[in-house]
């Protein structure tokens, strides 16, 4: 489909676009609010360009597996070929409010995490997306234990030439403390 200008749209935006008529425009009180909060920190992970969209969009998961009292499913990973967009646009305005809420709430806890742990800048975003998914999982209050192993797991992951399946498995080691 083609915008005025002529310009592809994506899906994503085509799905997202109807959330206004509620009083959501999911780009301004989320995607940037997200992606300025990283790039105000010093992580400019945003290249190319359509990753403004879709990593954030991607970080909902999580969100969404809570919100909607799912248990986790492997293809809900913070990947974005896992989006659910059509899932996130089903859900009720209140119920989007509250995935969009909680994981801006995540995503600060993950960015205060790395600064207090003293951990070194991330070198892509799934670091941030990850422990998006492991806080909503495990709550903001870490035992010592969850702490440690927190902290292992992002100094020793590697997500480098990884498929989506074995990113998969990762994500879910990681949110059951695995």
């Amino acid at each position: 489909m083609l915008n005025n200008a002529g310009s592809r749209v994506s899906i994503i935006q085509m799905r997202f676009s109807k959330l206004k008529m509620y009083g959501i425009d999911i780009y301004k009180q989320y995607t940037s609010v997200f992606n300025s909060r990283l790039i105000d920190v010093g992580f400019d992970f945003f290249t190319p360009e359509k990753t403004t969209v879709s990593y954030p969009i991607a970080a909902l998961n999580p969100s969404y597996e809570i919100v909607t009292g799912k248990n986790h499913s492997i293809n809900y990973a913070p990947i974005p070929s896992d989006t659910k967009e059509n899932q996130l646009c089903n859900l009720t305005p209140e119920e989007l409010k509250k995935c969009i809420e909680t994981t801006l709430s995540y995503e600060d806890k993950v960015l205060d995490f790395i600064k207090d742990n003293s951990l070194k800048k991330p070198e892509r975003i799934d670091y941030v997306n990850y422990m998006i998914g492991y806080f909503a999982f495990n709550g903001f209050e870490l035992s010592d234990m969850q702490k440690q192993y927190l902290i292992s797991w992002y100094n020793g992951i590697d997500f480098t030439n990884k498929t989506n399946s074995e990113r998969r498995e990762l994500y879910s080691k990681l949110i059951n403390n695995l």
